[in-house]
């Protein structure tokens, strides 16, 4: 049983409430629809997770074992309390601890009679969404179109008066807009209606009043069209949106100066192109999803996927939208862009651009089972390393940014990395009944740009365009692009055995001398940032216990040591302004302390990462890092030993005085087989120690848990140090 949510009382204590809010998400921009029907009536679906209000609050849930339960947006596997709803689609707190067993009878006749009630509410639904309807009133017969009717007489009546808008000279961009947002609203209408009766199909079944293979298949072709459109609706409301700001459309050294002068037009713009991306992403992530289902619903599903897929151009992805996303949400993110923390955010999330292309790219080509590993585990890697430093900049960095903009990307973010943890745990550990997938284009299609997997030397492994040699280089290169523009991010060739970023000579520039304050502004600045050195070492410390990618901690702790040796410098070249004999000891001694405190800080972040390191589960690049920073040591552990279905050879990784931190297991198809034809390699903590690889993939349960084990494999780079020990 579980206590930490249950109360005598039936509310929380403080504590508890306290505990609860930890787990509160950030509430949508725009509010997706509320399931209106079904178990999970009050509920509402968004990017594919599903949230709960509860007193005004948004949380993210789970539905497990017929039961709703609070989860944390940032790790699933944390629960908070269960939820129980009323009839009217209310959630609320379940606080209460149940005995698992048998049910009384009147509770078993309660039941029966609500699934009764029910199967007559969803037999209901269905006919007043198909039948038309005939009533005599005073003497006179009234025909009643059905639902379905209704609903598309009301959308065809909205395109007409759209289209009649679009080409009257004389209509307004007002008018125009006011006409697209009316169609918009009438095809949500509609869309809502098939969703939920697409929704409702599971419990059709379960209450044997099912809905056949060609109704469900006619409903998800005709949401994927209203989807289709809504994306076109939203795409016109966002070039309208540019044409009334031409302004802030401008390159981004031009930009600047414009977003100064009018700070709240451009936060004004930013919102309204949040607002239009969201649109779209839920539309485009409802067609993905419903093609995909169309695709595994038998022959009418298969159909109508071909009818909805054939002849289509190429076409804006959700991914792609999530990225220019980031950056809409960055620059709100940000609290005061005087204080220039902009850059921060746009240092942790400018790179991710080729890596959320090569996402894109992933989920539309047909790769080979190794190339497909290597971009997941690279992406697992970029974005894992992103969220860690946006958690990390949360805790450290508070008070610079406006938190209900900075949670909203860091949710965005985890959606795109919870993405890849499924498709890797899918990868790593296959479903026996796993849906069919779509097909995809090859890399070499026809008619197609050609498309390689390259393995870069500092940005992981990409996919990207192949260029010939002689068409834009003297060799082959490969261009990696940003996915909603189609501009060039990067251009990459090879050497030896990786790929390398081509930099573009440019004609030197001058050096401007850097800026320099008053001395007085200076010197109030530095003592001010001396007096937070501890304050801020104590945020980086409690930031350390809970990355997951130590390399964050020390790479924001360098940051902060780089801002206390600017302000060193600029504090040295005040004082050289002035006449020596002005000079005090004082001055000297606060350049001293900030120098000191540079060092401090590099010092801190590299002490920080080694400890965070030996904390966490091994992996392949932590232990190569503690092998470098001679952290750790290795020692093999006796002969090889035989086990049900092959033969280990234990290694450890111990602490510098000897005692194991973590095991390495080889396991090898025979007792002889040579060392270096082993067939899996994997670290291991104490207690995975008498546990194979495969049985630890077999009791993983959540795709988060598949991948931990699977980040456990050793590479060929540490393989050889562990094998150099072997006889």
């Amino acid at each position: 049983m579980d206590f930490s949510f249950s109360s005598a009382r039936n509310r929380l204590t403080a504590q508890q409430q306290q505990r609860l809010w930890q787990f509160q998400t950030p509430k949508p921009h725009i509010i997706p629809a509320v399931v209106e029907s079904g178990p999970r009536r009050g509920l509402y679906n968004h990017l594919r997770d599903w949230y709960a209000v509860i007193d005004r609050r948004w949380y993210q849930v789970r539905m497990e074992a017929g039961r709703v339960v609070i989860v944390d947006p940032f790790n699933t596997r944390r629960h908070g309390p269960y939820l129980q709803s009323d009839d009217q689609g209310n959630w609320s707190l379940d606080l209460q601890l149940r005995l698992r067993g048998g049910m009384p009878p009147k509770r078993r006749d309660a039941i029966r009679q609500q699934k009764a009630q029910r199967k007559q509410q969803l037999e209901q639904e269905w006919d007043h969404f198909i039948r038309s309807r005939t009533e005599t009133h005073e003497g006179r017969v009234i025909e009643t179109k059905s639902q379905q009717e209704t609903l598309q007489k009301k959308a065809d009546i909205a395109e007409r008066l759209m289209n009649l808008a679009n080409n009257n000279p004389k209509s307004t961009t007002a008018d125009r807009a006011r006409m697209r947002k009316a169609f918009d609203a009438a095809l949500d209408e509609q869309t809502r209606v098939y969703k939920s009766l697409i929704d409702s199909r599971n419990e059709r079944n379960e209450l044997n009043i099912p809905l056949d293979t060609s109704t469900i298949s006619r409903l998800m072709e005709n949401t994927v069209n209203n989807a289709r459109k809504s994306v076109v609706l939203a795409d016109l409301d966002r070039q309208a949106l540019y044409a009334a700001h031409p302004n802030f459309r401008l390159p981004v050294d031009q930009l600047i100066p414009m977003v100064v002068a009018d700070p709240t037009g451009y936060t004004g713009f930013i919102k309204d192109l949040i607002v239009i991306n969201e649109r779209q992403m839920i539309a485009l992530e409802l067609t993905d999803n419903h093609l995909q289902e169309l695709f595994n619903l038998g022959r009418p599903g298969e159909e109508a996927y071909k009818r909805l897929t054939k002849d289509r151009p190429a076409e804006l992805t959700a991914i792609a939208l999530k990225f220019s996303q980031l950056h809409n949400l960055k620059y709100l993110s940000n609290k005061d862009l005087k204080q220039g923390f902009i850059r921060e955010l746009d240092l942790l999330l400018s790179p991710l651009g080729q890596q959320v292309r090569t996402h894109s790219e992933l989920n539309q080509l047909n790769l080979s089972a190794p190339d497909r590993l290597a971009v997941l585990d690279s992406l697992l890697l970029q974005y894992g390393q992103v969220i860690d430093g946006m958690q990390g900049m949360a805790l450290v960095h508070a008070d610079k940014l406006n938190m209900a903009y900075f949670q909203q990307t860091q949710a965005l973010l985890n959606s795109l990395y919870q993405d890849v943890v499924l498709q890797l745990a899918a990868e790593v550990k296959p479903v026996a009944e796993a849906a069919k997938k779509a097909p995809k284009r090859t890399l070499n299609a026809p008619g197609k740009p050609q498309k390689k997997v390259i393995k870069t030397r500092k940005q992981g492994v990409l996919i990207g365009n192949v260029k010939a040699a002689g068409t834009t280089l003297p060799i082959e290169a490969v261009e990696v692009r940003f996915d909603e523009a189609d501009d060039l991010s990067g251009t990459y060739t090879q050497h030896e055995d990786a790929w390398d970023d081509v930099k573009i000579e440019r004609k030197p520039q001058p050096e401007l001398p850097p800026d320099t304050r008053a001395l007085s502004i200076v010197k109030g600045d530095a003592r001010k940032r001396v007096n937070e050195l501890q304050a801020v070492i104590d945020r980086e410390t409690a930031y350390a216990k809970v990355s997951r990618y130590p390399i964050e901690i020390q790479e924001s702790l360098e940051t902060e040591a780089r801002r206390f040796d600017n302000l060193a410098q600029e504090l040295e070249r005040a004082l050289s302004a002035q006449p020596q004999d002005q000079h005090t000891a004082a001055d000297r001694k606060l350049v001293t302390e900030l120098r000191t405190a540079h060092t401090t800080l590099k010092a801190k972040g590299n002490t920080l990462r080694i400890e965070r390191t030996l904390q966490i589960l091994p992996t392949d690049s932590h232990v190569m890092y503690l092998l470098e920073q001679d952290a750790v040591q290795l020692a093999r552990l006796g002969a090889r030993v035989a086990l049900r279905g092959d033969f280990i050879q234990e290694y450890a990784v111990n602490h510098k005085g000897g005692r194991a931190l973590w095991y390495a297991h080889f396991h090898y198809p025979q007792l002889d087989t040579p060392k270096h034809q082993y067939s899996v390699a994997h670290l291991k903590t104490k207690e995975q120690r008498t546990d194979s690889y495969h049985s630890l993939l077999a009791r993983a349960q959540s795709p988060q848990e598949v991948v931990d084990v699977h980040r456990g494999k050793i590479t060929l780079g540490l393989a050889e140090r562990f094998l150099a020990l072997a006889n």
